[in-house]
């Protein structure tokens, strides 16, 4: 049962998704820029943590990275 239930979870994230990114211009490119800001060596660090988990995300989509 915590299978079957698992994966109706999942199914209604993936057309939560699909609904919220069905508008005319959802089809064109993003830019996302990554700053690390005010916080020193801590702040760096998160900024490229984060960095690298979008970089990920987009890869397993198959989406182009610049």
């Amino acid at each position: 049962m915590r299978g079957r239930a698992g994966s109706l979870q999942q199914r209604a994230e993936r057309m939560e998704v699909e609904t919220l990114l069905s508008g005319e211009a959802d089809a064109n490119d993003a830019f996302i820029e990554v700053h690390a800001g005010a916080g020193g060596t801590e702040s760096q660090d998160w900024a490229s943590m984060l960095l690298r988990m979008y970089m990920r995300w987009a890869e397993k989509k198959a989406l182009r990275l610049r």
